[in-house]
Order: C-alpha cells, then structure tokens, then sequence
C-alpha cells in the first residue's frame, strides 16, 4: 500500500478490531463473535513506522508544528488510505 506523505490531511479505511466477553460453544464461535466493523477516520497523517501510522485529527493554528488528538493504526488493519480534499 502506498502512503501519502507525511502531513498529508487523510481519510483511513481501516477495520476496527472488536471485543465479545460472551461464553460461546467451540463449533458456534464465527456465528456468535462480531466481526471486525468497517471504519472511516481522518486526520493528518502525522508518523509513518513499518507496522503502524498515527493520524492526528487536530493541528495547533498557533504552532502548525504540533498536533494533538492522536489515533495509532496497524498498517494491516488499514484496507485504503487516501488525501483528503476539502
């Protein structure tokens, strides 16, 4: 998967990991258990690793330098990621 640069303004596609506590049979597990739940999310795309990017959703009018409200995302989680047009 290509990457936008960094700093890039992005919407991620990406497949939430989900969480069931339920008890459930061995041979009932893929009837009973969520699934993962298709997501869309978007942000700057502020640090790019080999197993994971961040993307922060808000960038400081007084310092573009900084970014705060960070979301970290395993890059085989991501099912497409493109620039943003505004």
């Amino acid at each position: 998967m290509k990457l936008p640069p960094l700093h890039t303004l992005v919407a991620v596609d990406w497949e939430d990991i989900v969480v069931d506590a339920d008890w459930v049979d061995k041979e009932k597990t893929g009837d009973n258990v969520s699934p993962p739940h298709p997501v869309q999310s978007y942000g700057y795309l502020s640090y790019i690793s080999d197993t994971y990017i961040v993307i922060s959703s808000t960038m400081s009018a007084n310092s573009p330098d900084q970014y705060n409200n960070h979301i970290s995302l395993p890059l085989g989680c991501i099912t497409d990621i493109k620039p943003f047009k505004v």
